[in-house]
C-alpha cells in the first residue's frame, strides 16, 4: 500500500488543504464584489434610468459609476490574483509533500511560509476535509501510478465546474445586455441618449465576458493538455509499461499553471454539483481499480 491515503489526514496536510480553501473563498468574494460594483449595480441602474427617467441623480450615479468601475476594476483584479497565486502555491506545497516531490522554485515560486499556512488555515479542520481522496488509491502498489490517479481526480473535478461557470458567465452576460440594449433602445429619444444610457453601461459587462473568454482560452489550453497527458499515462498504466516519475512531475507543474491562471469558480457552484461530482470521481476510480487490478494479476 502507498502511503498517500495514510498520510493525507495528517495535520500538517489538513492546515495546508484548509489555508488554500480559505483564500480560494477570500479571492472569491472579492470577484463576487468586483462584479457587483462593476456589472450588476450598473445594470440595474441602467434599468432603473429607463423606466424612471424622473430620477434625476440615476443617470449621474449611472455615469459616474461606469467610469469609476474602470479605475476600481484593475485594483480589484490585482487583489484577486495575489490571493488565488498563494492559494495555488498552498495547493501545490500540500501535494508535492503529499506525493513526495520537489518543489520547483523556477515554475512556483518561493515556496508559502509556515506563517502564510497559519494566517490562512481554519482553527478546526471541517470534517469534509478528511479523506479527500478515495481509499481505494490506496490499494495501488506503484506509488507514480497513484499519484496520477489522484492528479486526474482532481483535474477531473475542477475541469467540470470549470466548463458549467464558463456557460453560465456567458448566459449571464448575454443577458445583462440584451437588456441594457433593449431598454434603452425602447426609451431614448435620441442616439447620444442611447450612446451615453446604453452602450456605455454596457463597456463594463462587455469587459467582465472578455476577461472570462480569454481566461476561459488560456485555461483550456492548459486542461486539454494536461488532459491528454493524463489520458496518455492511464492507458500506459493499464498496458504495462510503469508511469514514470518525470511525467507526473510535468503533470503536477501544468497543473499549478492551470489552477494559477483559471477563473474562480463561486463557491455555491461547488456545493451545488459536490455530491454528483463525488460519485462520478468514486465511479471512474473504481472502473480504474478494477482493470489495474486485472494487468497486475
Amino acid at each position: 500500500m502507498n502511503k498517500i491515503i495514510e498520510h493525507q489526514n495528517d495535520q500538517t496536510i489538513l492546515d495546508k488543504l484548509s489555508a488554500q480553501r480559505n483564500l480560494y473563498k477570500a479571492a472569491k468574494r472579492w470577484k463576487a464584489l468586483r462584479l457587483v460594483l462593476c456589472v450588476i449595480l450598473i445594470v440595474v441602474l441602467a434599468m432603473v434610468r429607463v423606466f424612471s427617467p424622473d430620477i434625476s441623480w440615476v443617470g449621474i450615479a449611472l455615469t459616474s459609476l461606469t467610469f469609476v468601475s474602470l479605475l476600481i476594476g484593475p485594483v480589484l483584479d490585482y487583489i484577486i490574483s495575489n490571493k488565488r497565486n498563494l492559494a495555488a502555491r498552498i495547493q501545490q506545497l500540500l501535494e508535492t509533500e503529499l506525493y513526495g516531490l520537489d518543489w520547483n522554485h523556477h515554475l512556483w515560486g518561493s515556496k508559502p511560509s509556515y506563517e502564510n499556512v497559519y494566517d490562512h488555515k481554519s482553527s478546526k479542520i471541517p470534517p469534509r476535509l478528511h479523506d479527500w481522496f478515495k481509499v481505494g488509491i490506496g490499494d495501488i502498489q506503484d506509488i507514480n501510478t497513484a499519484i496520477l490517479l489522484c492528479q486526474r481526480d482532481c483535474l477531473k473535478y475542477d475541469s467540470y465546474l470549470r466548463r458549467r461557470y464558463f456557460q453560465l458567465c456567458i448566459i449571464v452576460a448575454i443577458v445583462f445586455s440584451v437588456c441594457i440594449i433593449v431598454c434603452g433602445a425602447i426609451r431614448q429619444n435620441d442616439w447620444v441618449a442611447f450612446i451615453t444610457f446604453s452602450l456605455i453601461p454596457m463597456t463594463p459587462t462587455a469587459r467582465w465576458l472578455l476577461s472570462v473568454i480569454l481566461d476561459e482560452k488560456n485555461d483550456k489550453k492548459a486542461r486539454e493538455s494536461l488532459e491528454s497527458m493524463v489520458n496518455q499515462e492511464m492507458k500506459n498504466a493499464l498496458s504495462g509499461p510503469p508511469v514514470h516519475k518525470t511525467v507526473i512531475i510535468q503533470i503536477q507543474e501544468l497543473l499549478f499553471t492551470h489552477r494559477n491562471a483559471g477563473y474562480l469558480v463561486p463557491e455555491w457552484l461547488y456545493k451545488l454539483f459536490r455530491k454528483k461530482l463525488e460519485a462520478r470521481s468514486a465511479y471512474s476510480i473504481d472502473e480504474f481499480l478494477a482493470k489495474y487490478k486485472e494487468v497486475q494479476k
